[in-house]
């Protein structure tokens, strides 16, 4: 059966912006002062108020598909002030396209369960780098299971053609951790796993089952459910 789940930044951004602050430090980067971009912020602003309120940084969200939805925004920048009277929407700029970003701009990338849902990521990665700032760092959690089934490796049991034709609901690929790793070096960068969960148990027993497509692939990253990708320019 599929499930679906809204969107945390449409309940309550706290939960998201206290990960970016976990990766962070166990990243060993610093996000206080500096210039946030988040991809994939959904149909409010809501990070961007709360990362703000928090860090005292600029926040650029960049939301390619997501209709902003002012009347839940509101509701959640009110959250936010409730918790950090000073917040404020100044700092927050939305966008739809990095083309028109400044060049060169960022400092800092978040994203939270955005990167599994891209199709084209060396294209993404291209836009990222070029506002990324010399030296700059991304931070991406990934979701790496199944978010169609309620089981976290049912998609791998197809080939790529029906998967494409019959079940995509539109935006789940399939990539495992090692092509979004890969794709990151190919653009340039260094990149680590500073964090990542597996599910053995639910991998072992639909193992037998995996498509032969995904053969080329190490258990341990078809049996990956989450991963935090750590970016340095």
């Amino acid at each position: 059966m599929p499930y679906y789940a809204p969107s945390q930044n449409e309940l309550n951004p706290a939960p998201v912006i206290d990960k970016y602050i976990e990766y962070c430090e166990a990243a060993g980067v610093s996000a206080a002062g500096r210039n946030i971009l988040e991809i994939g912020t959904g149909a409010t602003n809501s990070t961007g108020y709360e990362i703000t309120a928090r860090l005292r940084c600029s926040y650029w969200g960049y939301e390619p598909f997501e209709k902003f939805n002012e009347k839940l925004d509101c509701a959640m920048f009110n959250c936010v002030k409730t918790r950090y009277p000073d917040a404020e929407k100044g700092r927050v700029i939305r966008t739809t396209t990095l083309d028109t970003m400044p060049e060169k701009s960022i400092d800092v990338i978040f994203s939270n369960s955005v990167l599994e849902h891209v199709t084209d990521t060396n294209a993404l990665i291209a836009g990222l780098k070029r506002v990324l700032k010399p030296g700059g760092r991304m931070l991406h959690a990934v979701d790496y299971r199944d978010h169609f089934f309620k089981y976290p490796f049912h998609f791998l049991q197809f080939s790529r053609r029906t998967w494409d034709r019959w079940l995509n609901p539109g935006d789940l690929p399939r990539h495992r951790i090692s092509d979004h790793m890969e794709l990151f070096r190919k653009n340039g960068f260094s990149v680590e796993v500073i964090q990542k969960k597996n599910d053995y148990p639910a991998f072992t027993a639909i193992k037998k089952k995996i498509h032969p497509e995904f053969a080329g692939y190490t258990d341990e990253d078809l049996a990956s459910t989450i991963g935090v990708i750590f970016v340095k320019g």
